[in-house]
């Protein structure tokens, strides 16, 4: 039987069906896409995809065949979800699925429901996977391990110098800058009790220095 190729390409279309090819093309002569099919499972196939094959005008065909309606699932949706934000009607999977499975129209509608129901499903799972493969999964960023080692193992730096507008001299510790040098009191006080007996007026308010100057100056007046 001719079975005609609704969809005309430029390079013709090929379809695999069981251990079969089939090439779908024009010729010189004729101008429709077509090729002999002889298989009447697979006439019944193509027969099914009514979008995009047809029987070639002037072919007797079976009107019970080209007309029988495929048994479907009881258990999906009438949309099925194969991805996010995609669906397909539940009659276009039980036909991808019908096609797969390489049966006559007749003996898809005649298996036991629960192979039939699990040909659907392990439709809807192919596809699936299709999907993922078109369209994979960006993989998670794994942290750069060199570069936090790199990190961890940069030496640490010093800390920043203390600024301050105080001179040298005033940063010296109070005790190492009050400290009075040894004998210091005791020479003091031998001044100031000579200064006494010497009669110098406020000698107590005098340094050291200026006392001994007022104290050297009494015994050569004196």
């Amino acid at each position: 039987m001719k079975i005609e190729s609704i969809i005309k390409r430029k390079k013709g279309t090929t379809v695999e069906l069981g251990d079969m090819t089939y090439f779908f093309n024009a010729t010189e002569t004729e101008p429709r896409h077509l090729c002999e099919v002889k298989v009447q499972a697979h006439i019944d196939r193509f027969l099914s995809i009514k979008e995009g094959f047809r029987a070639a005008e002037g072919e007797k065909t079976n009107p019970a065949t080209e007309d029988t309606v495929l048994l479907g699932s009881s258990e999906l949706p009438s949309l099925v979800v194969i991805a996010e934000g995609k669906e397909i009607p539940l009659g276009d999977i039980v036909r991808g699925a019908f096609i797969v499975s390489n049966l006559a129209a007749s003996d898809w509608n005649e298996q036991d429901d629960e192979d039939r129901e699990n040909a659907i499903q392990n439709y809807v799972h192919f596809l699936i996977k299709q999907e993922e493969d078109a369209n994979p999964a960006e993989p998670e960023k794994e942290p750069n391990l060199e570069q936090n080692d790199e990190v961890a193992n940069r030496p640490a730096e010093p800390p920043a110098p203390v600024q301050t507008n105080e001179k040298p001299s005033e940063l010296v510790a109070p005790a190492a800058q009050q400290q009075p040098a040894a004998g210091a009191d005791v020479d003091r006080n031998a001044l100031l009790a000579e200064a006494k007996i010497l009669k110098i007026k406020s000698a107590h308010l005098f340094g050291n220095a200026k006392l001994a100057e007022a104290v050297a100056a009494a015994r050569a007046n004196g």
